[in-house]
């Protein structure tokens, strides 16, 4: 288990004049409830979040970490609780949709996690992690086709997660920010990345036009699931 020991200085001193302080403000308790979190202590992290919430009901950011903290600490269904409580005050935080997304799908229910996900995808497109984990909850329930092409634009919007797939699966990316986050033995490496002469001896695939794709998709599904 780590310790505050890894925390910085200025944060050990919060923790201390949080302990001399009654009046303390609750933006005080959220920071040192944060830095719980980041070092892995979220069973200490949880009552900070919680005080800082008494002192401030109304911030949502303070409800929403009390949520992480509870789920990191295996507390899930607390942490939809805190999730609901954050939304009735922010209904289409990105965030906290795609968290409570999370928090339903570690408990195995899957159809709500689809819907939070796609909740926090309509209020942000742009979030690769949200489109990440509904690729991977997609591919848990079967659905391989429209699984896939979540994952695609996870890969898209957070090139960093493509760029690590490469140097781990040795599998190339088309994702020119993701290439250009490679190591140079896999930027270089005539495998993956064959130089143009050897691209021109090649044989060519063109991909399915979406209407094809989608037919097959859809009876790949149901071969699946019959």
């Amino acid at each position: 288990m780590k310790d505050l020991s890894n925390l910085p200085e200025g944060l050990r001193r919060l923790e201390t004049a949080i302990k001399q302080t009654a009046s303390a403000p609750a933006r005080a308790y959220y920071e040192l409830g944060e830095a719980y979190l980041t070092v892995g202590q979220a069973a200490k992290a949880l009552p900070n979040f919680e005080e800082a919430t008494k002192r401030d009901p109304r911030e949502w950011r303070y409800i929403f970490k009390a949520g992480q903290a509870a789920q990191a600490g295996g507390q899930v269904s607390r942490a939809v609780n805190e999730y609901r409580r954050a939304l009735t005050i922010v209904p289409e935080q990105p965030n906290v949709l795609a968290a409570m997304g999370s928090a339903y799908a570690d408990l195995g229910n899957a159809p709500a996690a689809l819907a939070a996900f796609r909740q926090a995808l309509a209020a942000d497109p742009a979030d690769g992690a949200a489109q990440s984990n509904l690729g991977s909850l997609l591919m848990r329930m079967g659905n391989l086709g429209e699984a896939e092409r979540a994952l695609r634009e996870a890969v898209r919007l957070r090139p960093e997660v493509a760029a690590s797939i490469v140097e781990t699966t040795r599998t190339a990316s088309t994702n020119e920010a993701a290439t250009r986050l490679l190591s140079p033995a896999a930027r270089e490496n005539p495998v993956l990345y064959p130089p143009e002469a050897e691209l021109a001896r090649g044989e060519w695939f063109q991909a399915q036009a979406a209407a094809p794709q989608k037919f097959r998709d859809r009876l790949w599904t149901e071969i699946k699931s019959a």
